[in-house]
């Protein structure tokens, strides 16, 4: 598969490869030409940009009162987007500039077309399997590098025309949900019940996020995209958390009886609770990319 670069978004495409981004350090807003705005939320804006003439998404982080919730912000973001390049892969988009923008401050990634997962929408079992098998091959790498991506989403994930996958915002994630999140302005509704709905039992006992909190939240994915509901989905927002919490995993068969029992079972594996039974995501991509192989053949 040829590297890839995400608007996390709106899309867009590049032709640069992962072995030619290098990261640039960002000392002024006039550095950048943003084009335009595509989502305003807890953690600033994210829009759609240009950096010396290569096609970026760059989150503009701006705090309340101006002022960025770590002593360093430039050292914090710029050890971000180079963690985020410690690993390579053509399902991961690389970050490629950090630094200083009045108000604010940047971090962006290159970009190409793509439109991110729809929402409470089943798709074919084909379709689940060619996404959970990138997705999952591609935090695999990340996990064997020694990072976590720590804020795996639906919005995050990327179909791009040819129905593969690709992860956006590696290295972001750990920014957006530090402890000072009081100091950010208001998050919106639709975001807060995205955060919840992807966060392991584990989070709500105040435990970090992890390679595993990483394979809970796909795991999530796979089931809504196979089933068109989230696993744990209650009546309401406490409710539907309380069943994270429990771990009370109703089976994918019952939420849709033509749905395979090796699915459901590899579903049920990567949302333990136990954080330690969880399926690792090597294990859970080798095991989507074996199905999409015998798919393939027949």
């Amino acid at each position: 598969m040829k590297p890839v670069h995400v608007c996390a978004l709106c899309g867009g495409a590049s032709d640069d490869g992962h072995a030619s981004a290098r990261l640039t350090r960002v000392t002024a807003v006039s550095e950048i030409a943003f084009d335009a705005l595509c989502h305003s939320g807890r953690f600033g804006e994210l829009w759609r940009a240009r950096l010396a003439g290569r096609p970026v998404a760059a989150r503009k982080y701006v705090a309340a009162g101006g002022a960025m919730p770590f002593r360093d912000p430039i050292a914090v973001l710029e050890r971000a987007a180079a963690d985020a390049q410690r690993v390579t892969h053509p399902a991961l988009a690389t970050t490629v500039a950090a630094g200083r923008a009045l108000p604010g401050w940047i971090l962006a990634e290159a970009w190409i077309d793509g439109s991110p997962l729809a929402e409470d929408s089943a798709a074919p079992l084909t379709r689940v399997v060619r996404i959970g098998a990138d997705i999952g091959d591609a935090l695999a790498a990340a996990h064997d590098a020694g990072l976590f991506h720590g804020g795996v989403r639906r919005r995050r994930v990327i179909v791009r025309p040819d129905g593969h996958a690709a992860l956006v915002a590696l290295g972001w994630a750990p920014l957006e949900t530090s402890e000072a999140d009081a100091r950010w302005s208001a998050e919106t509704p639709t975001s807060a019940r995205e955060i919840d709905a992807y966060r392991a039992p584990e989070q709500y006992d105040a435990s970090p996020a992890s390679a595993a909190t990483d394979v809970f939240a796909l795991g999530c994915i796979l089931y809504e995209l196979a089933a068109g509901r989230h696993p744990f989905a209650q009546r309401d927002g406490y409710r539907t958390r309380e069943a994270v919490r429990a771990a009370s995993y109703r089976s994918l068969r019952l939420a849709t009886p033509e749905a395979p029992a090796w699915l459901d079972e590899l579903c049920a594996a990567a949302v333990e609770r136990d954080p330690g039974r969880r399926v690792s995501a090597g294990v859970l991509a080798g095991a989507l990319s074996e199905r999409a192989r015998d798919d393939s053949s027949t």
